[in-house]
């Protein structure tokens, strides 16, 4: 809950816009579905 709360502060005091405007998604990402420099991160 933290982190919303700071992204969504950080919104409203940099792009001047109101909470109310503000949705937020947190998504975890399996390392089978991510990949860095053409290498997903399982075969690390």
């Amino acid at each position: 809950a933290q982190i919303a709360a700071e992204i969504t502060a950080t919104l409203e005091r940099i792009a001047h816009k109101p909470a109310s405007y503000t949705y937020l998604t947190f998504e975890e990402i399996s390392e089978e579905n991510w990949a860095i420099a053409g290498k997903l991160l399982d075969e690390r």
